[in-house]
């Protein structure tokens, strides 16, 4: 991946961020997403699975989403009984 791609990545994870959507800071999605995909791209993993860049870009992305995608009105469910985070 060059540096356009990341960057384009990195928007769209402020974006949502901004937005209220994902529950993680956008640095913490972007360096998740980033060393996913590397270690991805650098293993038998893809050749194994016959995927592009593209589709391990898509699934690592989706995944990494999935996992931080809040529904909108629930903000205290997503805080749960963290100390640091109060309700």
């Amino acid at each position: 991946m060059d540096a356009v791609g990341y960057r384009r990545i990195d928007e769209l994870f402020r974006d949502g961020h901004r937005q209220r959507l994902l529950s993680a800071p956008p640095e913490l999605l972007k360096e998740t997403t980033r060393g996913a995909l590397e270690r991805l791209l650098n293993s038998q993993l893809p050749h194994q699975l016959d995927w592009t860049a593209a589709d391990l870009l898509r699934a690592t992305i989706g995944t990494v989403l999935y996992g931080v995608m809040r529904p909108p009105g629930n903000e205290a469910e997503h805080r749960g009984n963290h100390p640091d985070n109060p309700r």
